[in-house]
């Protein structure tokens, strides 16, 4: 799946990480039996963990205002 993040503005300010994004797309696999959750994955590896998935995408600032 293919996505992109806009940026959710609240009040005066930009939300800092996008760990609740990444809990919101875990959830459905809470409720799934291993072999079929849905895991996150980048061009070069195919199990990446939700933790490392905010780490990454929270380090990723070169083009944020």
């Amino acid at each position: 799946m293919y996505i992109t993040i806009s940026p959710q503005k609240l009040g005066d300010s930009y939300s800092t990480s996008v760990a609740d994004f990444v809990e919101y797309l875990e959830k459905e696999n809470k409720e799934l039996h291993s072999d079929h959750q849905e895991l996150f994955f980048s061009q070069d590896l195919e199990l990446i963990s939700p933790k490392e998935v905010v780490r990454e995408i929270d380090a990723n600032t070169a083009k944020v205002p």
